[in-house]
């Protein structure tokens, strides 16, 4: 006589894989729907971003925008995507507000006051007049010589 094991009223291999359970449901399952990856938010709800090659490889949501500091320049970055997913990345340089912008500054010693000028400008067309003026050259005998 063979042994059988009793089921007690089920069928044998009834048990069905989770698989299986949800394809056979009579409860109908949403679309899945890619979900856009979360960007990485900050405690203090700044972005910071090491130079412009971290701020290019930040991830934007599409329809979106991000304002990213640099933290190794004085910039910021502002990145976007349009509905589409595609990204694009503006620059800015950023100075405080009121701050004297270091300018090069000229010595007083090479500014001179119009009287001198006006007094060097003189002395000056005095000397070209006297260069103008025509060299009168004179021979006068000196003697000795076999030329002469």
């Amino acid at each position: 006589m063979a042994y059988s094991f009793p089921y007690y009223g089920q069928q044998p291999f009834q048990y069905q894989d989770q698989l299986n359970q949800l394809r056979n449901s009579p409860v109908a399952m949403p679309a899945m729907y890619p979900t856009p990856m979360p960007t990485r938010p900050e405690p203090s709800g700044l972005n910071w971003v090491q130079g412009e090659a971290g701020a290019k490889s930040w991830i934007v949501t599409p329809g979106s925008t991000v304002l990213l500091m640099d933290s190794e320049m004085m910039r910021f970055y502002l990145k976007s995507a349009d509905p589409n997913g595609v990204p694009s990345l503006r620059t800015f340089e950023y100075a405080e507000v009121g701050a004297v912008k270091p300018t090069e500054a000229v010595p007083a010693a090479q500014f001179v006051p119009i009287n001198v000028f006006e007094d060097f400008k003189k002395e000056v067309m005095g000397k070209l007049d006297e260069l103008a003026q025509p060299v009168v050259v004179s021979r006068a005998k000196k003697g000795g010589n076999a030329d002469e």
